[in-house]
């Protein structure tokens, strides 16, 4: 595996995370998207809950989710998943999580995209940290009403997100751990954590790609 690898680089070079250029080998970000984006930034909290990021971003994110999120970029989210899991393990290494799960998707965008760029990043960082991925979330509809009023918004995110049926005998007790790509206000996170806790989560965490600073 290794072999293919080491082949892949040298016909595909790395490409910085940040904006793209192409990298030594080994190098996830160049020098001046780890200034623009806080590479490795500090751990973060929302609401008491602990939260992990492996960039901070303001007006744009990382190139390399877009890949993912409209390209379906694997070796890319592979790269990404990387830096979440080792940023998660520095961060937080006694949360003690038991499960990953990560942010659903209306179905239809999904359709669309071919696929939840959340799933795939948790499936790849749980193969990181050894760790099950459970799907518990379900999403409804397609939030694009940027027209509401901020406090119409929230209720509306709140509002759009169910558990998966059987999904609380998986929760009770456990220290679960939401993964996604981008967090802006927490606000849809939020949402998700109190809906894990409501059914018996004993903890919950955030672990994103990019997180607003």
């Amino acid at each position: 595996m290794a072999v293919f690898e080491e082949l892949g680089n040298l016909l595909f070079p790395p490409r910085c995370l940040g904006c793209g250029q192409v990298l030594p080998l080994g190098e996830d970000c160049c020098e001046n998207c780890q200034k623009i984006y806080c590479h490795l930034p500090p751990p973060g909290d929302w609401a008491g809950r602990p939260v992990s990021s492996a960039w901070l971003y303001w007006e744009q994110y990382p190139v390399a989710i877009r890949r993912l999120k409209f390209r379906r970029d694997r070796r890319d989210g592979r790269r990404i998943a990387r830096l979440m899991a080792g940023q998660w393990r520095r961060q937080f290494p006694g949360f003690g999580e038991d499960l990953l799960t990560f942010m659903p998707m209306p179905p239809d965008r999904e359709r669309r995209r071919g696929g939840n760029q959340a799933e795939l990043l948790a499936r790849w960082i749980g193969e990181e940290l050894g760790c099950s991925v459970v799907p518990l979330l379900s999403r409804e509809g397609i939030l694009t009403q940027h027209q509401l009023p901020a406090a119409a918004r929230q209720r509306q995110k709140q509002d759009s997100f169910r558990l998966l049926p059987g999904a609380e005998g998986k929760i009770l007790g456990r220290r679960v751990v939401l993964v996604d790509d981008l967090i802006t206000t927490g606000a849809t996170a939020g949402a998700c954590l109190r809906l894990l806790e409501g059914a018996g989560a004993e903890r919950t965490a955030i672990l994103v790609a990019a997180r607003a600073g």
